[in-house]
């Protein structure tokens, strides 16, 4: 194969040929790719080819993650010729040059792109997301398959489509329909999408290392481990009186099995997936797990997120919501890159504003009518913090 040339399958992909396809478009590598394993991830189809790459590099570097996502086209040609009329291919690769970084949602960074329109062959190289895979269509979803799919705050999915339908850029809309008929290719072109150049980048690709932990030297907060569950569990069935009232997921028939699938699959695949960031509190001396904290609802597109936090009712009014928040503003702000992160509280939350003001947060308003508790039906107070907030 020769070097940049537009591979026929997965295997063919050298790390020779990877570096330099990296390096054209302009991300800066400070090492080499030496090895690469390969992990087919869905079933041929007339779609194309897709597969996981294992990285492994000449020396550390942080430019990009251990795995990759390969993108290919259908590798015989009767299979290319089913989808070519629609040329889906060719919308992919602009979309991501053109259009990806106008929509607030969450979309897999595309590293590397190139097409040769005349017989149809294509490659992209994408971010993966990591625990994320194609569902069976015959055998259907397991519940925990299910559960992990579910989006937790429907809100955030409805306001957010629309943005799907209509791209505002400048001063005039650009639908998708529009958009799409307005592009051409000549018929011998070979498209090579140069991200890093062609467009703005938005920094969503983070390298933040886990495990991780943050210590003030009392308290501390770090990622989730196994051997959190029973004492995470106990922690939060002493404190369902409490705080079952403001956080809705933890109800009386709250379970072992729920504090299970939170630890050792969901707040994993949130870190994982750059959209959410939970940690557990923990005591410095004793080890003791005081509760949990995180960020939620990360918007790459404007660099901001909600903070949220809970502590056992056995070490509340003790300050460690407070010590606990601090540092998680900290983390938002330092390793994230955030430029603002909002504490969301009911009216009625008393205690949880407190630690709120406690942030020195630089606005503060009282949103009417919103549907953030239980109830749904109080009032909310919005903290916001910005990175001069930060101490």
């Amino acid at each position: 194969m020769d070097l940049l040339s537009i591979p026929e399958t997965p295997n063919d992909i050298t790390p020779q040929w990877l570096t330099e396809a990296l390096r054209s478009t302009g991300i800066p590598l400070n090492a080499i790719v030496t090895s690469l394993r390969i992990e087919p991830i869905a079933e041929l189809t007339c779609a194309g080819q897709l597969a996981r790459w294992h990285l492994r590099f000449s020396q550390s570097q942080s430019t990009l993650p251990s795995t990759l996502i390969a993108k290919l086209h259908a590798p015989d040609e009767p299979m290319r010729a089913k989808t070519r009329p629609f040329t889906p291919d060719k919308h992919e690769i602009l979309f991501y040059q053109q259009l990806a970084s106008e929509i607030p949602l969450r979309i897999p960074h595309c590293y590397y792109s190139a097409m040769n329109v005349n017989d149809g062959k294509y490659i992209r190289v994408l971010e993966d997301f990591a625990l994320a895979k194609t569902g069976d269509q015959i055998r259907g979803s397991t519940a925990q398959e299910t559960a992990l799919a579910k989006p937790r705050k429907r809100s955030r999915v409805q306001t957010r489509t629309s943005s799907i339908r209509t791209i505002h850029r400048g001063n005039y809309r650009l639908t998708f329909n529009r958009w799409m008929k307005r592009q051409s290719f000549s018929a011998d072109q070979t498209f090579t999408q140069s991200i890093f150049r062609d467009r703005k980048v938005i920094p969503m690709i983070v390298s933040v290392e886990i495990p991780m932990e943050l210590s003030n030297g009392t308290i501390a907060i770090r990622t989730y481990q196994s051997r959190d569950v029973h004492p995470c569990f106990e922690a939060a069935r002493e404190s369902i009186a409490e705080v079952s009232r403001h956080l809705p997921w933890l109800h009386q028939e709250y379970s072992i099995e729920e504090t299970r699938m939170w630890i050792e699959n969901i707040a994993p695949q949130l870190w994982e997936q750059q959209s959410e960031y939970h940690f557990v509190i923990t005591e410095v001396a004793t080890g003791s797990i005081l509760g949990g904290c995180g960020l939620d609802q990360v918007n790459w597109v404007d660099q901001t997120a909600n903070l949220g936090y809970w502590v056992r009712t056995s070490r509340t009014r003790q300050g460690v919501a407070t010590a606990a928040s601090k540092l998680l503003v900290l983390f938002g702000f330092e390793q994230l890159q955030l430029k603002r992160i909002d504490v969301v509280t009911s009216i009625d939350n008393i205690p949880s504003a407190r630690v709120a003001e406690k942030l020195n947060p630089s606005e503060k308003k009282r949103v009417k009518n919103s549907s953030s508790t239980k109830e749904g039906g109080s009032d909310t107070i919005v903290f916001s913090l910005f990175t001069q907030d930060a101490s």
